[in-house]
């Protein structure tokens, strides 16, 4: 449901604050669920209103002559922005293809939706002396869907979408693709709510991230599919391509950092990125203050699928108070000396990684390689946990020294047994959308289709005696899974729940 978002995010976080280092995550749930039953529903009236009235802008419009009626619609987004009632109304965009750069400066009380007219039909693309598709500034209370947003592949314009100093947000079912730039979205020095959800990510170019978070605060990234597409495009493998999502600060000062994070329900796969990144990095090690507090990572599917190496699936460096629980991680990873489960790093001899925990995660190499679990050294944390999770390595040793940062021995309920997931981790066909079709070319017509598709295939359990069903520890885990299906009282460790 478009108004509803059937995962806990800035109430469990915050019971997590309130709680501390040493509060189990059964506390957190506690503190933070009204009913114990339920999980939180989001109903914030900010993106939960219905729309009064709707104004169009086509490519036949005229800001002069307009009135953003379907008639006689306006020629850009800016000014429909900038004229439209505060009364929780649309903007709704004509089917077509735009060079059009939109600036959004604004704050609405009763709410506005910007949207196409027909998901995916919209494309809104980097004008060629402009940096952005959408760049949003002091704003609050907007909703972005179901877009095709592009940026300029041969042109370093910077970012598809830059979000700064901004409050209830929703970016919402878009396609969005292909910069030059540092990104495709950034969020920078925004406190308030902001949701990105269900949509997809994927780039053909170096030196770029998918989603940079910095400096920024409740902050949710839930149900989107992110990948790389370089090798197909001609673009240099292995070279410089960055993390899918970063999240931290580049700002030195000890109070510029990014906190209560909620990274939920997405799907990683195929990186061709430089092997010490991550599909998934919090922090960077880059000053001498903590760069992420308070972060919950769930639900998540990591398809490891290429032949790139890669750190691990998941680095944290200079944080504290991370959660990773039920994901799951899939497929071979060529990571020489780091490890497999997760990277652990510092940039600071004054800080340790602190409170970081894994509880009830998949991680499942069926070619038998998976070498170490952890990267790093066990002297770059304190106050972790590593309990319940699930490990399988078709049959051979996995590499656990007491210096690693996390062994296997410190699980004293590790599941070491087969999940039975698929075996045949190659992802043959990359989920790039066709326009002229309709449809992504590994399947599915809409991004909800293409979700569960990649879920059913890569985390769902081949059949009924899977090591993984009824083994979670209930209290360290979220209620709902990955396709948002609800979890029984005995629920399955990893990212997906399986229906009886």
């Amino acid at each position: 449901m478009d108004t509803k978002i059937v995962i806990k995010n800035f109430m469990l976080i915050a019971g997590l604050l309130m709680c501390g280092a040493s509060c189990t995550v059964s506390e957190v749930l506690h503190s933070a669920d009204p009913e114990d039953d339920e999980d939180v529903h989001l109903t914030n009236a900010w993106y939960a209103y219905t729309s009064n009235a709707h104004y169009y802008v086509a490519a036949n419009g005229n800001d002069t002559t307009g009135n953003g009626s379907t008639s006689k619609p306006w020629a850009t987004l800016t000014y429909a922005i900038n004229n439209v009632p505060d009364v929780g109304c649309e903007i709704v965009v004509k089917t077509g293809h735009y060079r059009m750069g939109t600036i959004v400066c604004r704050t609405f009380e009763k709410g506005l939706t910007i949207r196409a007219e027909v998901p995916y039909k919209t494309v809104l693309q980097v004008p060629e002396r402009m940096s952005h598709v959408f760049s949003i500034l002091n704003s609050k209370d907007i909703i972005i869907r179901d877009f095709e947003l592009v940026g300029n592949p041969d042109v370093a314009d910077d970012y598809v979408m830059q979000i700064t100093e901004s409050d209830q947000l929703l970016i919402k079912n878009n396609i969005i693709h292909d910069t030059a730039g540092k990104a495709l979205i950034k969020i920078w020095k925004s406190y308030g709510e902001l949701i990105v959800q269900g949509n997809v990510f994927y780039n053909k170019d170096r030196e770029c991230h998918n989603i940079i978070v910095d400096v920024a605060s409740n902050v949710s990234i839930i149900d989107n599919v992110i990948f790389h597409n370089l090798e197909a495009t001609g673009a240099d493998v292995l070279k410089n391509p960055l993390p899918f999502i970063s999240i931290g600060s580049s700002m030195h000062a000890a109070d510029k950092f990014s906190k209560d994070i909620y990274v939920s329900c997405n799907i990683f796969l195929n990186w061709e990125g430089a092997p010490e990144q991550s599909f998934l990095t919090l922090g960077g090690g880059a000053r001498t203050s903590y760069e992420v507090d308070n972060a919950l990572i769930e639900n998540n599917l990591f398809i490891c699928n290429s032949y790139a190496h890669m750190a691990s699936p998941f680095t944290v460096n200079d944080v504290k108070n991370v959660i990773f629980r039920a994901n799951t991680v899939t497929g071979h990873i060529d990571h020489g000396l780091t490890g497999y489960g997760i990277n652990v790093e510092h940039g600071s001899d004054t800080l340790l990684n602190d409170n970081v925990r894994l509880y009830n995660n998949i991680y499942s190499d069926p070619t038998g390689q998976m070498g170490v679990f952890a990267g790093g050294k066990s002297n770059l944390l304190k106050n972790s946990v590593i309990s319940n999770n699930l490990v399988f390595n078709n049959g051979r040793q996995v590499s656990d020294n007491m210096t690693y940062s996390f062994t296997l021995s410190m699980d004293r309920t590790m599941v070491m047994a087969d999940p039975m997931l698929e075996r045949n981790v190659t992802v043959p066909v990359l989920p790039v959308w066709n326009g002229t079709y309709g449809q992504f070319e590994s399947g599915g017509s809409t991004i909800d289709e293409l979700r569960k598709i990649l879920v059913e295939k890569y985390a769902g359990f081949t059949n009924s005696s899977s090591a993984a069903i009824d083994m979670a520890d209930a209290t360290n885990m979220p209620k709902y899974d990955i396709l948002h299906h609800k979890r029984d009282s005995k629920p399955d460790i990893g990212a997906y729940e399986y229906q009886k």
